[in-house]
């Protein structure tokens, strides 16, 4: 068997044994407060949002915007705006415009954990957080106030959760209030959780455990009457407006996360890429003729110099060479030691040994030999390496 198909068979079966521990692994439950509507996991809305369509049918109008830019875009819709999620926040403009489209008559029901203390200012209301979720988890039971709807067993949660109750902040409560249901803990009283306010020509529906409407309250216990009693107060408008834009979970519209939530399209996203790498493993490999290494032009101008040079000596020019070797020496005088040439040699030599520490004989001596060669233009070789010698020295000074 061939290197490759070894490779090739060692990935299958890896594959297949990632296969099977993945199928005898459970799924964790997601217990994200998501809310929103087309969520089936515990805390979604899901069953609550359909069973609502069936009693309600045409009257449901999903709201797929802020409620601001959808009672400004229909300022004549006539109904009960329904509004759900841990919490509501909804602006000092985005309730301005709520609370005035609830004089005209209208209503809104609002279930939240966290109701907009601007609102409940409004309507002269405070709430007390009677249990939290540092506490112990134990049931709480949910009852509604009303005869004709109240439970032969109440409804009852098991989870951790907020629990909160709601009253008038003042003995003169300006606004009608009527409790529509309540809340028991373990060893303590009942308190409402369920209020309607009249405001104006409307009404206002406060719940503040908005888990009623989650899939796992509605298929634990009898719990589905409890929601069928709040739908009742929907029941009596002509119109539901229904949000579906401001839950937790309903801006959760990316692809990407959806394929990895979900189990058979997050493993045909695994072997995409797995067949992706086995692809470039064995398939990438270059399989044209390898480009031949170009090497570069080497630098010849130090060649070039030494032929120039050795030229010069087999021809006998020393007299040029060293022409230019004086000429050389007193361009450095001038340009990098700063020396005016046109003073005296006196001067000029201890301006040298002064900028350059050289000794004063092997200044002497150059300077000497500058003279002979001035004197006498046939230049001897010795006299040629003498030279270029003490300018060499002056050369390593300077740099």
């Amino acid at each position: 068997m061939r290197k490759k198909d070894k490779f090739l068979l060692i990935i299958l079966f890896l594959l297949l044994g990632l296969m099977v521990l993945s199928e005898n692994n459970q799924q964790k439950i997601n217990w994200a407060p998501s809310f929103a509507v087309q969520h089936t996991i515990p805390y979604g809305t899901y069953i609550a949002y359909h069973e609502a369509k069936k009693i309600f049918d045409n009257r449901l109008k999903p709201v797929k915007t802020s409620p601001y830019i959808f009672l400004h875009k229909n300022d004549s819709a006539k109904g009960i705006y329904v509004l759900y999620n841990t919490q509501i926040l909804l602006g000092k403009t985005g309730l301005k415009t709520l609370l005035q489209w609830v004089k005209k008559g209208n209503s809104v029901l609002i279930a939240a954990e966290n109701i907009e203390k601007d609102l409940l200012d409004s309507l002269r209301l405070k709430e007390k957080i009677v249990w939290t979720a540092t506490k112990p988890s134990k049931a709480v039971n949910l009852q509604l106030t009303n005869p004709d709807l109240q439970l032969k067993k109440p409804a009852f949660f098991d989870k951790k959760v907020m629990n909160i109750s709601l009253k008038p902040a003042n003995s003169t409560h300006e606004f009608k209030t009527s409790v529509l249901g309540n809340y028991t803990l373990p060893n303590t009283k009942s308190a409402s959780n369920f209020m309607a306010i009249d405001y104006g020509k409307g009404k206002i529906f406060l719940h503040t455990f908005p888990y009623f409407l989650t899939n796992y309250f509605i298929l634990e216990g009898n719990n589905r009457q409890y929601l069928a009693g709040v739908f009742s107060y929907l029941n009596l408008y002509p119109n539901i407006y229904w949000d579906v834009h401001n839950q937790n979970g309903a801006q959760d519209t990316n692809l990407f996360k959806y394929i990895l939530q979900n189990p058979a399209f997050r493993w045909a996203y695994r072997l995409l890429f797995l067949g992706l790498f086995v692809y470039i493993i064995m398939e990438g490999k270059r399989k044209q003729p390898a480009i031949p290494i170009v090497t570069p032009p080497k630098n010849e101008t130090l060649s070039f110099t030494r032929s120039i040079a050795d030229m010069y000596l087999e021809n006998n020019h020393q007299t040029n060479i060293t022409g230019l070797y004086i000429k050389q020496f007193y361009t450095l005088l001038r340009d990098y030691w700063h020396i005016d040439t046109s003073l005296n040699e006196t001067n000029i030599k201890r301006q040298l040994q002064h900028k350059t520490s050289l000794k004063v004989q092997e200044i002497d001596r150059l300077f000497n030999l500058i003279h002979k060669i001035e004197q006498n233009p046939a230049v001897k070789t010795e006299v040629l390496l003498e030279i270029d010698r003490l300018l060499t020295q002056i050369k390593n000074r300077h740099s």
